[in-house]
């Protein structure tokens, strides 16, 4: 299993941006919660890079891995601002129990 251990931010791209380019060139994780079945978390990097500017703090995720998930995993309302890592190509990447963390919530 690759893990990958960094500090990168993510961003939930939803409608109305277009996810599409970052679905294209395999950029990114599929969102499993989102109404938006397109919605993809991104790399802070690339966001900027594709929209030329800095998403809104609101849309902004970290990935909180084991063992450190486990700690989250009893914080209150933990549920309301996380998002479990589903997609195949995330659980090949993160070390599970895996989650999306909204910064802004957490």
């Amino acid at each position: 299993m690759k893990t990958k251990r960094n500090n990168t931010l993510y961003v939930l791209v939803e409608f109305p941006e277009d996810s599409s380019y970052f679905e294209d060139n395999d950029i990114g994780y599929p969102s499993s919660q989102s109404e938006d079945n397109g919605a993809r978390f991104i790399p802070e990097e690339d966001y900027i890079k594709v929209f030329g500017r800095k998403p809104n703090e609101a849309m902004l995720y970290k990935i909180v891995q084991w063992p450190e998930s486990q700690e989250w995993m009893e914080k209150e309302n933990f549920e309301a601002y996380s998002e479990a890592v589903f997609d195949e190509k995330g659980l090949h990447d993160f070390i599970c129990p895996a989650y999306w963390v909204s910064i802004s919530k957490a």
